[in-house]
């Protein structure tokens, strides 16, 4: 009973995080696991993990960068995954974690030291293309 009462729990935590997530962060990529006490976020790939850890850190929340506890076999780790624990939060602290995850890393995405994803450039390109036109064509 106890067993069954505790997947239930961590079934609804997991839950609520991935919704919230899907909700706050959609450019974040986030598998639902079958178990575990765990979520392994997949950020854009200009976004480093361990900086999002630091600035999630600075505004109260705790994950995990990549760091060394996650490198591969030839000794590099990729730098765009965090991993967030949903075990021992609240639904409320869910919510409000999350929350602040995306004040993290919305800025570092805002940062104009960061370096542009090709498709950011494009995004930028056009809009600045189409103000073009709008002025010749006004």
């Amino acid at each position: 009973a106890h067993t069954a009462r505790v997947r239930e729990t961590y079934r609804v935590h997991r839950d609520r995080m991935i919704q919230c997530i899907r909700d706050e962060l959609p450019e974040v990529s986030v598998d639902t696991p079958s178990g575990g006490y765990y979520l392994w976020l997949t950020l854009p790939s200009d976004i480093d993990g361990d900086e999002l850890a630091k600035r999630a850190s600075a505004g109260g929340v705790g994950i995990l960068g990549p760091g060394r506890c996650y490198a591969h076999a030839d000794g590099g780790h990729r730098k765009n995954h965090v991993r967030t624990a949903f075990t021992h939060a609240t639904l409320e602290e869910i919510d409000e974690g999350v929350r602040r995850l995306s004040v993290a890393f919305k800025s570092i995405a805002s940062d104009p030291r960061r370096s542009p994803r090709a498709d950011d450039v494009v995004v930028a390109q056009t809009t600045a293309t189409n103000a073009a036109h709008s002025r010749v064509i006004a």
